[in-house]
């Protein structure tokens, strides 16, 4: 199995998958993607923005992720079939000064279930020891969620 993190805005190919093949997919700006068995499979979506955000972005993005990692839900149960509620696929949104972790996992009933799993505010100015503490502890939560 072979994994790569790209980092530009590439179409999503789950995405065009749902939404038909006449329409574009849509565009996260950060993907991990794993070859499994011949399929490529979209685990982590990534959403970034300015350090000055303003409200309505930070929405507009938080929408386009969970959109995404829906879509990469989708995508995955269509081909692998993984048990319920022992899969997610992973959300990273950063929005000015802050990183939201957050991951979309299928529930026994079939309803989707979005958790947020952390946040953390990100070292941009000097700060004390607990938001950096915080920060790290963000990243470590990520890390422990892909090894998963």
């Amino acid at each position: 199995m072979s994994s790569i993190i790209s980092t530009y805005e590439r179409q999503s190919i789950a995405s065009k998958d749902r939404r038909g093949e006449d329409k574009m997919g849509r565009r996260p700006d950060i993907m991990f993607e794993v070859l499994h068995e011949g399929k490529v499979y979209e685990l982590m979506y990534g959403e970034c923005s300015r350090i000055f955000c303003i409200p309505k972005k930070e929405l507009d993005d938080r929408t386009k992720l969970w959109r995404e990692t829906n879509d990469g839900l989708y995508w995955t149960r269509k081909g692998c079939k993984p048990e319920k509620e022992q899969f997610g696929i992973v959300g990273i949104q950063i929005a000015g000064h802050k990183l939201h972790l957050n991951a979309l996992t299928r529930g026994t009933d079939n309803i989707h279930c979005c958790y947020h799993l952390h946040t953390a505010e990100i070292p941009i100015n000097p700060m004390n020891d607990y938001n950096l503490t915080n920060f790290v502890k963000g990243l470590l939560t990520l890390w422990v969620v892909i090894q998963i």
